[in-house]
């Protein structure tokens, strides 16, 4: 007889690693987002990429399309709605100075927040 095991049972890091390993990578980013416990564990097993194309503003990972955008707020008082409606749909390609003139010496850094799959 055999007997279904709890659901409160962890993985161990070598299991979890193994299972990690074996995921598509795209369901693996979105698990890892989800589960913070496993962020570490996730980034030190190898991913195993089919196919990896880089865009003017993100990159395609195997089947999906990641775009980088820059989500801009007002300084002072409510964001205008225009701005709101492109920060919903991923933000834009450049950030704007403070006379609003695309600001192209800005080095944006990027972090796992700023991605934001689109396919």
């Amino acid at each position: 007889m055999s007997t279904v095991p709890s659901a409160d049972n962890e993985l161990s890091y070598d299991s979890l690693k193994s299972v990690l390993q074996q995921l598509e990578p795209n369901f693996r980013f979105q698990l890892a987002l989800r589960l913070p416990t496993i962020r570490s564990t996730e980034k030190a097993v190898p991913l195993h990429i089919s196919k990896l194309s880089f865009l003017d503003s993100g990159f395609h990972l195997n089947d999906a399309e990641y775009r980088l955008g820059v989500i801009r707020q007002a300084r002072e008082g409510p964001t205008p709605s225009s701005i709101e409606l492109k920060n919903q749909k991923g933000g834009v390609e450049f950030d704007i100075d403070r006379f609003g003139l695309k600001d192209h010496a800005k080095q944006v850094e990027i972090t796992s927040k700023m991605m934001r799959r689109t396919a």
